[in-house]
């Protein structure tokens, strides 16, 4: 939730300090609905979780994504998990059963983290 917090300010950063309408829309969430998605999906957390190991609220809190080891994910790894996040996001009733999951499951994991061998970790 808090990224959707970061992303929606940054929309509202340069809605505001651009000169004139952006992408001919004088209407924020038009914008916001053309854009946000595929900013989410295919720059801001897959970009972020190689650069620094996780979203900016994913850091803002101590935690960082990392392989089982606990190093950095490779590329590859932090691609197939952000399709295997997208996958779980698009199909109903698919988050909550990862959130169930999640809490319920022996390694407490989402399916993400399943299918890209990968764990969330707090900082020391």
């Amino acid at each position: 939730m808090l990224d959707w917090l970061f992303i929606g300010l940054g929309w509202i950063v340069i809605a505001i300090l651009s000169p004139g309408p952006i992408a001919g829309s004088m209407f924020l969430p038009d914008l916001l609905s053309e854009w946000s998605l595929l900013l989410w999906l295919f720059g801001y957390r897959p970009v972020f979780t190689l650069l620094v190991n996780g979203t900016p609220a994913k850091r803002l809190l101590g935690m960082y994504v990392g392989d089982r080891d606990g190093y950095p994910l490779p590329a590859g790894r932090t691609l197939g998990r952000e399709l295997s996040f997208l996958a779980i996001a698009i199909v109903p009733l698919a988050i909550l059963a990862n959130v169930i999951f999640l809490m319920f499951g022996a390694e407490q994991r989402s399916f993400h983290d399943l299918a890209a061998a990968s764990d969330v970790y707090l900082d020391n």
